[in-house]
């Protein structure tokens, strides 16, 4: 299975924060990886340090890169949303991506409501990361 990671969770990811162990273990160990996109809202958002993380990740086979023109075009394809992060609803329904790490609570909304998945937002819902079946 994939994950999404939000711009608010990179710093946190990068620093092994407590609530992200469990995602680095799942992805140490139990092949999980992260979706991710290149489109422009991702890298105005993305931290120096998190592209190299991602870069390392990428080289080790533990992301998976979705095509940008899909992303986008799927982007002008959705409904109003509550957050303003379109890009990452149209990610998850073009990647079939069903897992959202982030503390954006509008974010969570959209996310659960239109790509009908579910959001890990600390240590205590390890249990949503499962192996990988990531498409």
């Amino acid at each position: 299975m994939c994950i999404i990671l939000d711009a608010n969770c990179q710093s946190d990811f990068v620093n092994m924060h407590d609530d992200m162990k469990p995602i680095h273990n799942w992805i140490d160990n139990r092949g999980g990886r992260i979706a991710y996109s290149a489109t422009g809202r991702f890298q105005e958002e993305s931290t120096g340090i998190f592209r190299k993380k991602l870069l390392e990740l990428s080289r080790a086979g533990k992301t998976k890169l979705i095509d940008s023109g899909k992303v986008e075009e799927k982007q002008h394809a959705l409904p109003e949303l509550e957050s303003d992060d379109s890009h990452i609803i149209a990610m998850a329904l073009v990647a079939n991506v069903k897992i959202l790490v982030s503390r954006d609570e509008a974010l969570h909304k959209d996310f659960k409501n239109i790509a009908r998945g579910k959001v890990y937002q600390n240590a205590g819902h390890k249990r949503l990361l499962k192996p990988d079946t990531c498409p």
